[in-house]
């Protein structure tokens, strides 16, 4: 194989674009097709990067035979058709999150993954954060003691507009309990290197997104807009693990946060320390009392890119940094979020 990824890019929305830059900078991969429903935004970024050929349909961009791997950036209900058709056509196969919208599909592509012989990986960015592997590293040596408690949360001013695939249940999958709680279920599950999820309790609401107005009028409610916003808004959920740990996480895309707090952040705590997330912290008591100790010596043993380190197992035949049943055990528990939210009801989790 050659020195650098040929990869095809599915999808040139905003993640899309994102995807196609960083792919061509990486060291590692480039871009020889981008693919798009939408003629004009996707002539204007294969401009943009000199992509040399451009499709309208996926099933089309996948067959090509020069290609190595396919980078799936559609929305959420496109991911398991795009991926599925990538590796039937033997392309290695790396999709924006979620991997697809219920553990069934998701079951379908690591098996087919498997059957073709290729890799298939989603693209859990925080697993690849200098801050995630510190802390993985202090975990694992023990620093914290026993772990008995763990939160996530990842609050963000912004919402998708009404009548958006985001902003719809049936293309989406959920809201930001989707959106935002899928990648820190999986950051705590890798942390604590813990998937045996037993039981999830969520709630979710409809607060701000259907609204045009971010403040509203006094004393009226905003105007709602046309279209559809049947997600929820802002979200909670209750993880407990087989060994009776629980983890709590928080999402939201609306709400008055304080601007110069970061929007994600990871709380541990343990009997002998506890950690803090983004950056990396440790805290644990002193000769002087409470002592607070800045991460930052680690330098992990593969890229901080995750896009870069797909191409790497790749093109060195590595394992990558997420394997199959913790791809399944990930979209296991999103289910069970989605399914106590709507229902208001604890989900017992099989194993």
């Amino acid at each position: 194989m050659a020195e650098r990824l040929r990869c095809a890019v599915i999808g040139a929305g905003v993640a899309g674009a994102e995807w196609v830059a960083r792919l061509t900078r990486g060291p590692r991969t480039t871009v020889v097709a981008l693919c798009d429903a939408h003629p004009q935004r996707a002539r204007e970024l294969q401009e943009r990067y000199r992509i040399p050929r451009l499709y309208a349909s996926f099933e089309e961009a996948v067959e090509q035979p020069d290609l190595d791997a396919v980078v799936v950036a559609a929305p959420n209900h496109l991911h398991a058709p795009i991926t599925l058709a990538a590796l039937k056509a033997r392309k290695h196969v790396l999709v924006e999150t979620p991997l697809a919208l219920n553990a069934k599909e998701a079951t379908r592509l690591v098996e087919t993954a498997q059957a073709m012989k290729c890799l298939l990986m989603p693209a859990q960015e925080l697993r690849f954060n200098r801050a995630s592997q510190l802390a993985r590293a202090c975990l694992h040596h023990g620093e914290l003691g026993e772990v008995f408690h763990a939160r996530a949360w990842w609050r963000r001013h912004q919402w998708p507009r009404p009548g958006t695939w985001r902003a719809q249940r049936n293309q989406s999958g959920g809201g930001c309990l989707v959106d935002l709680g899928q990648p820190l279920v999986d950051l705590l599950l890798y942390l604590l290197n813990d998937f045996q999820v037993a039981q999830v309790y969520a709630s979710g609401q409809i607060l701000f997104g259907p609204h045009t107005n971010h403040e509203p009028e006094p004393n009226r409610a905003p105007a709602p807009v046309a279209g559809i916003f049947d997600v929820e808004d802002t979200g909670t959920a209750c993880l407990v693990l087989k060994n009776n740990r629980w983890l709590n996480i928080e999402t939201s895309w609306g709400g008055h946060f304080q601007g110069d707090e970061p929007e994600q952040g990871v709380e541990i705590l343990g009997t002998k320390a506890s950690l803090r997330l983004f950056p990396a912290r440790l805290y644990r008591q002193g000769n002087l009392g409470m002592e607070c100790i800045l991460l930052n010596a680690l330098k992990p043993s593969h890229p901080e890119d995750c896009g870069q380190h797909f191409a790497q197992c790749v093109l060195e035949n590595k394992k990558p940094l997420i394997t199959p049943a913790e791809m399944l055990a990930v979209q296991r528990v999103v289910d069970g979020i989605v399914v106590a939210a709507a229902s208001g009801k604890p989900v017992p989790l099989k194993p």
